[in-house]
C-alpha cells in the first residue's frame, strides 16, 4: 500500500490546497465558512488569545482555528528548535493589539 501522506508528513496534498477557503457542512443552521484573507510574518495578536494547542504545522493551525467557533485570527509561532510549534488562537482582529513578535505569523480570517 503506497504511503498517502502529504509534505508535511499529516496531511494529504490535496487537503492543503483547500485550506484556504473551506467549511464542513453539518446542515445550514451549523456551518462556519472562513477565508483566511491574509498573513504578516514576524508579528503576533497579544492579548485576545483563547487556546494554545502545540501543532506540527501552520495547516494544522488553520484547521484548529476553523474549528473553534470563537477563533477569527490565529498567531502561528515557529520553534527553531524542537519542532513544536505554537497555535495561537484568538478571537480579535484589533490590530492596535498586533505586536511585533520573533518566530510568529500573523493570520486574519473574514468569518461569514
Amino acid at each position: 500500500m503506497q504511503d498517502q501522506r502529504g509534505i508535511d508528513g499529516l496531511l494529504p496534498t490535496h487537503f492543503n490546497h483547500v485550506l484556504p477557503y473551506f467549511s464542513i457542512f453539518l446542515n445550514e443552521d451549523d456551518c462556519r465558512f472562513i477565508q483566511f484573507s491574509g498573513h504578516e510574518e514576524g508579528k503576533g495578536l497579544v492579548d485576545h488569545v483563547i487556546a494554545k494547542p502545540v501543532v506540527l504545522t501552520e495547516s494544522m493551525c488553520k484547521v484548529q482555528c476553523y474549528l473553534d467557533d470563537d477563533c477569527v485570527s490565529f498567531n502561528f509561532g515557529k520553534s527553531v528548535t524542537d519542532g513544536n510549534n505554537t497555535c495561537e488562537l484568538s478571537n480579535s482582529t484589533d490590530r492596535a493589539y498586533l505586536k511585533t513578535r520573533k518566530h510568529y505569523t500573523y493570520h486574519e480570517t473574514q468569518v461569514s
